[in-house]
C-alpha cells in the first residue's frame, strides 16, 4: 500500500519547490515574458519594461513613450517593441536602451495590429485591414513571406497577442483559444481554452496557467499534462531552472526542475 501510495505522489503530485525570492513590484504587471538566457521581463500597466534575472535582482528599465502596445523579447538580443497607434516599430538592445525606432511602412501593413520576433532578426506583422501576416526581413525591410489567415480564424482584432515558437504561430484568442499554423498560414490546431491571454514555451511544449495548474501540451505528439502550482497565481514563467509566478504585484520564483 505504502509503495503504492509514493508511486502515486510521484505521477500526480510533486515535491514543494524552494521559494527563491518574492518582490512586490510598483505597479501590476500586464505582461510577463522570458528570454532565452531565463532572463525576466516586465511591463506594467504604467508602460514601464523591468528585467531581472532568473533570481528576480533588477538588470535594466525602459519607461517607452509612447507605451508599448506588445513587447516581445524572446529573441534575448534584439528585443521588439511596437506601439499601435503610431505604428512605431523600436528595437532594444538587451539592457533596454534602444537600437533603432522607425514608422512601420504601410506597404507591410495598412493596419498593424501584432508584431513578433521571427528568427535571429526578422518579424511578423499582423494586419487587421485584410487579415494578413507578413514576416518582413529586418536586415533591408523586404517581405518574405505572406498568407491570408484561414477563414475559420477570427478577426485579428480579437486576438490578445502573436507568438513564433518552434516554426509555429500561435495566436491566443479569449473565446476561442489558441490557433496554431505553420509558417505557410495553413491552420494546424486549435486548442478550445477559454479565457487565455498568453501563451508561454517550455522546451517543446507549450503551456497556461489554468485554475492554479500549469497545462502543458506537447507541440509534436499533441498530448496534455498538468502541473499544480505552489501558490496561486495568475501566470506563470518555467525555464530549466526556475519557475516565476506572478499575483498582481507580487512576483515569486521557485527552484524547478522540468
Amino acid at each position: 500500500m505504502y509503495k503504492i501510495i509514493f508511486l502515486l505522489l510521484a505521477v500526480n503530485g510533486w515535491a514543494q519547490p524552494r521559494l527563491i525570492a518574492t518582490v512586490d513590484l510598483p505597479e501590476p504587471a500586464s505582461q510577463i515574458f522570458i528570454d532565452r538566457a531565463g532572463d525576466i521581463y516586465l511591463q506594467l500597466i504604467n508602460g514601464k519594461i523591468e528585467k531581472r534575472n532568473k533570481d528576480l535582482r533588477p538588470l535594466g528599465d525602459n519607461q517607452p513613450r509612447p507605451s508599448l502596445t506588445n513587447f516581445d523579447p524572446t529573441n534575448a538580443m534584439r528585443l521588439l517593441g511596437f506601439d499601435r497607434t503610431s505604428k512605431r516599430v523600436t528595437w532594444f538592445y538587451p539592457d533596454l536602451s534602444v537600437y533603432e525606432y522607425f514608422t512601420l511602412d504601410e506597404a507591410f501593413a495598412v493596419e498593424p495590429w501584432w508584431l513578433c520576433t521571427s528568427g535571429e532578426r526578422d518579424y511578423w506583422v499582423a494586419d487587421a485591414a485584410d487579415q494578413s501576416l507578413k514576416k518582413i526581413r529586418a536586415t533591408d525591410q523586404t517581405v518574405n513571406r505572406e498568407f491570408r489567415l484561414p477563414e475559420v480564424v477570427p478577426s485579428v482584432k480579437e486576438f490578445t497577442g502573436i507568438r513564433e515558437y518552434q516554426n509555429f504561430l500561435f495566436l491566443v484568442h479569449r473565446e476561442a483559444g489558441i490557433f496554431i499554423l505553420n509558417s505557410f498560414g495553413q491552420l494546424l490546431r486549435t486548442i478550445p481554452e477559454k479565457g487565455l491571454t498568453e501563451v508561454q514555451f517550455l522546451g517543446e511544449e507549450l503551456f497556461y496557467v489554468r485554475e492554479n495548474r500549469v497545462v502543458f501540451f506537447d507541440l509534436f505528439s499533441a498530448e496534455s499534462r498538468t502541473l499544480d502550482l505552489p501558490r496561486a497565481a495568475q501566470t506563470a514563467l518555467l525555464s530549466d531552472e526556475r519557475m516565476f509566478l506572478l499575483s498582481g504585484k507580487a512576483l515569486s520564483v521557485f527552484e524547478f526542475k522540468p
